[in-house]
This record gives C-alpha cells, sequence and structure tokens, in this order.
C-alpha cells in the first residue's frame, strides 16, 4: 500500500530543478560565416561579429520553431541586433582572418536559452528545444567499382567531419573500429543483413539506424537516397524510403557531399518538430503510478521525470517500497509524454491499475 509522504518533499524539489538529457546543446549555432569591413580593424570585427550574432539567432528561431507557425503570427518577427547580443551567452571564433580594414572567420555562439524561451513565449509562437534521440547514420558510397563503406569512401569523411550533435534531431557515425569491419561490411549493410544491423544498433545504443547511399552525379555532383531501419529484440522491423537527395551546385565533390547530409539533417529536423511540438493549450493532469523493485530504480525514474520540459508539475501523493503514486500536469499529448519518456528510458502504458511508468529493461 501507498502511504502518505510529508517527509519526501525535497525529492521534487530536486526532480523540479533536474534538466533535459541532451545529446548536444540545441542553443549552439556552429559555423556562421563572418566578413566585415571598416576603418579599422576593431570596426571590421564589430561589423563582422554584429552580423553575425544576428544571423546566428534567426538560425537559433528556425531550427526551434516551424516555419508554419511563424507565417502565422499576426505581427512579424522581429529580432534587432541589439536583442540578438542579449541572447549571448558564449561565442568562439574559427578560421579568423584579418586586416586594416577587413575581418573574416566562422562563428559559433552559444545562446541563453532562458532569454531565447522568452522571447518566443511573448511571441506566442511554439517551439521545441528537446531533442530525438539520436540516429546512427551509416553512408556508403559507390561508384563503378562497387559500394564501399569503412575506406574510400568520402561520404563517411563528410559525415565525421560535420557534427549534427547540436540539432534537434542529432546523428551519431560508427567509428569503424575492429569490431565495426568484422560486424559489418558494406555489402552487409546494403543489402540489410540482421546480424550486422543489429550489432551495430546494440553497440551504438540505438533502435534506429539510417543507411544513406550516395553516388557520383556528373563531374563534381551527387545524388543519394536514404532508408530508416527500425530495430527491436534482436531483430529489423520495418524500414522506410526517406527519399532521394542531390546536389550540384557545389564546386567540388565534398561540398556536394556535405549539401545532401545537410538536405538529409533539415528533413528529420522538420520531422521531430512536427510530431514533438507543444501547443500551450495542450495542459493536462494524470495520475501515474511508478512501479520499481529498488530506490536507485526509484530515482531513476524521478531523475527521467525532471528531465521532461513538457512536465510542469510532478507531485508525490504516495510512496512504497515498490511503487510511487504521482500526479502529473503536463503540456501536449499523453503520445508526446510517453515518447519524450521513452528517450529517457522510461516506459509509460496503460495497465489494470491505470496509467504506469516502469524502467526498461537494459539490453
Amino acid at each position: 500500500m501507498f502511504r502518505r509522504l510529508t517527509v519526501f518533499i525535497y525529492l521534487f524539489s530536486m526532480l523540479a530543478l533536474a534538466g533535459p538529457v541532451f545529446a548536444g546543446n540545441p542553443f549552439e549555432i556552429a559555423g556562421v560565416p563572418i566578413d566585415g569591413y571598416g576603418s579599422s580593424m576593431a570596426k571590421a570585427r564589430k561589423t563582422a561579429m554584429d552580423a553575425g550574432v544576428l544571423a546566428a539567432s534567426w538560425r537559433l528561431v528556425e531550427r526551434l520553431t516551424l516555419a508554419e507557425d511563424r507565417a502565422a503570427l499576426a505581427v512579424p518577427l522581429e529580432i534587432t541586433p541589439q536583442m540578438a547580443a542579449q541572447w549571448v551567452e558564449s561565442f568562439e571564433i574559427a578560421n579568423e582572418r584579418r586586416s586594416p580594414t577587413r575581418y573574416l572567420g566562422d562563428l559559433t555562439v552559444t545562446f541563453d536559452a532562458v532569454q531565447v524561451r522568452d522571447f518566443l513565449k511573448i511571441n506566442t509562437l511554439p517551439f521545441v528545444e528537446v531533442q530525438a534521440a539520436p540516429v546512427l547514420i551509416v553512408p556508403l558510397w559507390r561508384t563503378q567499382a562497387g559500394v564501399t563503406l569503412w575506406d574510400n569512401n568520402p561520404f563517411m569523411t563528410v559525415w565525421r567531419h560535420r557534427t549534427f550533435a547540436n540539432r534537434l534531431a542529432p546523428f551519431k557515425t560508427p567509428a569503424g573500429g575492429v569490431q565495426d569491419r568484422q560486424n559489418a561490411s558494406a555489402s552487409n549493410i546494403r543489402y540489410l543483413d540482421t546480424a550486422s544491423l543489429v550489432d551495430l544498433a546494440s553497440r551504438y545504443n540505438t533502435e534506429k539506424i539510417i543507411i544513406m547511399t550516395a553516388e557520383p552525379l556528373g563531374r563534381t555532383g551527387v545524388r543519394a537516397h536514404a532508408e530508416r531501419v527500425h530495430i527491436q529484440d534482436m531483430g529489423v522491423v520495418g524500414v522506410d524510403s526517406l527519399g532521394r537527395f542531390s546536389s550540384a551546385e557545389k564546386a567540388t565533390q565534398t561540398a556536394n557531399l556535405d549539401a545532401i547530409a545537410r538536405q538529409l539533417a533539415r528533413q528529420e529536423e522538420e520531422k521531430w518538430k512536427q510530431v514533438a511540438i507543444v501547443r500551450d493549450a495542450q495542459v493536462q493532469t494524470v495520475r501515474v503510478t511508478a512501479l520499481y523493485q529498488a530506490l536507485a530504480q526509484w530515482r531513476r525514474l524521478r531523475e527521467a521525470l525532471g528531465g521532461i520540459p513538457l512536465v510542469q508539475q510532478a507531485r508525490l501523493d504516495g510512496l512504497s517500497s515498490q511503487g510511487a503514486l504521482l500526479t502529473l500536469t503536463y503540456s501536449g499529448s499523453e503520445e508526446q509524454l510517453a515518447r519524450r519518456l521513452l528517450q529517457q528510458g522510461v516506459f509509460l502504458s496503460q495497465e489494470d491499475i491505470g496509467l504506469t511508468a516502469r524502467l526498461r529493461p537494459a539490453g
């Protein structure tokens, strides 16, 4: 039986302070090219930085929101250079070049999440800040000589060089170590060999693998197709086509490979936003029974709930040695809540006793 609690209030003060678990930082925008002129190097640098920070702030808003929501605003969204500067938490500059009247570089800006959230809320613009679970991307390169994976694969090089860790739909690439090479060949991946895919999914802790096969198109262009493989319970349970991609506008093959990688990343990010975005009107309260077998499991369940931004309030109504009774107030749908909890390793399901939450079994 559950017993009423008064002494465990501190548990949920800790829960309320816990933050979301990210693969990266969605509030960081990297690789913004800056180029400024001025009567002195200092003025050229300021011109370049002001323009770069403003451009990065727009990229951030576009990352976190949907284009149709921005277009539906009664008053068009406005970000001034002064506003963007106030949002900056930190910045870095790579590939810095300068002259007495010109300043160039590649700017990375980390923005203050609280100030950005406040701006979006004031403008009644729905947004997403929680990342999808990282997906393993396996890039193949096909030429007249055949299909390659680990060696002489410029597409793999592009994916490893470009980081997508901060996107809302992050990717990770296989390391290509001894186990990778022993258990997954280009042929096995191309023909969806179950053993190879299950091995990769297990070692890289994912249930989804995207296989993207690229090939030359003309002198420097490239084209590709991609498919998502779903893996559960030690087997392949489904394959989805993600479409075809191409790029021939860039000057080099590497640049075109990079372009189609970014096309896929944008597509997957937009899909995630469509299912993950929460409207303010969707607020509901539900009773949940958290089931566990040890205090350590209860702590993990509590921390998982604390890592879900959807949860506005979690009231602890009762506690026993094997379960806790909670009242959750959250934004969005039950499906969205369940999806976010699953990312934290928690199953949310309807059982005979009502809605229950329990840790996902290891492995």
